[in-house]
């Protein structure tokens, strides 16, 4: 059945995505990128809401994104930064700095209806956040499968929050920093991470 084949194409890209830390330094193909972008804008979001924001970081801004990051982790690690007591985490920010140097495109993923970090939450503040994060990791997930049905790599960047207000500022914004993606062609083809079993996380009542 056409239903079942097309859900078999979807699952086979879901399976063959990785996480790709080395990345050819061959340019992305404007059209590819805009359809990784589209996916992210067309995913569903609570409320539809739509709290994203991408900033696509290309060649001729990488280092002064990157000189940003930089100054962010050597305040982690001088503890003069935003995370007191992280400072063991600064090496593996450290690395991904250098995967970044090597990444065509960096897209930063932005959510300009959140709060600031820090600033105290009523419960429905709370759940409002909850709800926004769900949609942008829907959205970010969108990109990840479209990158790979591409054949380019992905990384799903999360410790640049070791420079949360150097890319603010680097950017000129106060909107709530989320995450950032890298894409490119895979210089490697990591295996298949291991997985919980079914049994072990789905539930049937």
């Amino acid at each position: 059945m056409l239903e079942q084949a097309a859900a078999s194409a979807v699952l086979q890209v879901i399976r063959d995505r990785r996480s790709i830390r080395r990345f050819s330094p061959e340019p992305i193909p404007r059209q590819h990128l805009e359809a990784i972008l589209e996916a992210g804008r067309l995913a569903p979001s609570s409320n539809n809401r739509q709290p994203w924001r991408f900033v696509v970081v290309t060649e001729s801004h990488r280092a002064a994104f990157l000189e940003a990051f930089a100054r962010g982790v050597a305040a982690e690690e001088n503890g003069n930064g935003m995370l007191p007591g992280r400072a063991s985490g600064c090496k593996a920010a450290a690395h991904t700095i250098q995967v970044l140097e090597r990444a065509p495109v960096t897209v930063l993923v932005l959510n300009p209806i959140g709060l600031a970090i820090g600033q105290s939450m009523t419960p429905e503040e709370h759940l409002f956040e909850l709800n926004n994060a769900q949609s942008v990791g829907a959205a970010m997930e969108n990109m990840a499968l479209t990158a790979c049905a591409l054949g380019l790599g992905s990384l799903w960047i999360c410790d640049i929050h070791f420079a949360y207000r150097q890319i603010q500022d680097f950017l000129g914004t106060k909107e709530q920093l989320i995450a950032a993606m890298a894409f490119g062609y895979p210089e490697e083809h990591p295996a298949a991470r291991p997985r919980k079993k079914a049994e072990d996380c789905i539930q049937w009542l």
